[in-house]
């Protein structure tokens, strides 16, 4: 069998904010405890689902513990992750015993985006390919660093890939892109509800870590890694450090 493929007939690549979220320390919770893993793989999965239908007008295309979301649009990528990470953050926050606790983080980028839904059959010759999977399918280099600047990201964080602050405007002279490396989905000056919950989720996530601290091997989860998202949650989370009384 030859496999065709007419690259003439790809549509044309359109500038998209290009979202990477996964849950942290999924593949060490993989190894320890697959029941355990699977129910934090699908409340990502819910909670990113939830928010679609509140916010709508996005794509997603699943990757195990993660998944990769894309709109040209930075409001709706933003509302988004305020809706999804609502959530996350309530289900974390208010979670009975750090064994019911998972932390997440995601990362942003910039740059042409094609996806496969939108490529022709014909682009495939002969080869009936399955729809399914042809709409599974994400092209963008954006993807490499939206992946990559996640793990700069502190827990509940989203970290800003300079593509996403610069390159914006080029597709939407009204888009000036982010401003800043940290996205804080929780700062709403109107939304007390959202302001303490942000304040709630530090306090349990500093809690979090510091009994990880004394269960680091347990979990796997080194001490130096636990030292760094400890000092990144202090900066993400600043001015949300007083506990509520």
């Amino acid at each position: 069998m030859n496999f065709e493929f007419d690259k003439k007939m790809l549509p044309k690549p359109q500038g998209e904010y290009v979202l990477w979220c996964d849950g942290m320390g999924t593949s060490q919770e993989l190894h320890r405890n697959l029941n355990r893993a699977t129910e934090l793989v699908f409340k990502i999965h819910m909670a990113f689902s939830a928010a679609t239908k509140i916010v709508g007008d996005v794509d997603i295309y699943p990757v195990m513990d993660g998944m990769y979301i894309t709109s040209p649009n930075r409001n709706i990528i933003e509302n988004i992750i305020k809706e999804a990470f609502k959530l996350l953050a309530k289900d974390f926050t208010y979670a009975h015993g750090t064994k019911n606790m998972f932390m997440v983080r995601g990362g942003i980028a910039f740059g042409p985006v094609i996806h496969g839904k939108h490529i022709p059959q014909e682009a495939f010759g002969t080869y009936e390919i399955d729809q399914a999977v042809k709409n599974a399918i994400l092209l963008s280099p954006a993807m490499v660093p939206a992946n990559r600047v996640e793990s700069l990201a502190p827990p509940f964080g989203i970290y800003v890939d300079d593509s996403a602050k610069t390159a914006p405007i080029l597709a939407d002279e009204n888009d000036s892109g982010f401003i800043s490396n940290l996205y804080q989905w929780w700062r709403n000056r109107e939304d007390e509800e959202l302001k303490q919950l942000a304040s709630d989720l530090y306090q349990q996530v500093k809690f979090y870590l510091e009994k990880a601290k004394v269960h680091s091997v347990g979990m796997g989860y080194p001490l130096d890694r636990i030292e760094i998202h400890a000092k990144l949650a202090l900066e993400y989370f600043g001015g949300l450090d007083k506990p509520k009384e």
